[in-house]
């Protein structure tokens, strides 16, 4: 008779484990910066965020002075989502409020 179990605790560990629903989805942003092709939408969601400068192409940065900044990615599909993380850019200092 085989042990099944190591195999269920493996398959329960699995449904701790957060997805990236969003990563190398197709990502949108109202405004983008002009003037940088590594800021686009698509940065943020590339899987990329241990760079968080300006120009480090891990961040979005929208056009200046627009008071509106709207960025939005479609997950392809119906999903139920627990939680958002956003990683802010802070040009590599440490965050605070």
């Amino acid at each position: 008779m085989y042990n099944l179990l190591p195999m269920l605790n493996l398959l329960d560990m699995h449904a701790f484990i957060p997805e990236n629903l969003a990563l190398h989805k197709q990502a949108y942003q109202l405004y983008p910066y002009k003037k940088s092709y590594e800021s686009q939408a698509g940065a943020a969601v590339d899987g990329f965020k241990n760079n968080t400068s300006v120009w480090g192409n891990h961040c979005v940065i929208s056009e200046k002075g627009k008071k509106v900044a709207i960025w939005w990615v479609n997950l392809t599909r119906i999903s139920s989502i627990h939680h958002i993380t956003v990683h802010y850019m802070t040009g590599r200092k440490k965050w605070g409020m």
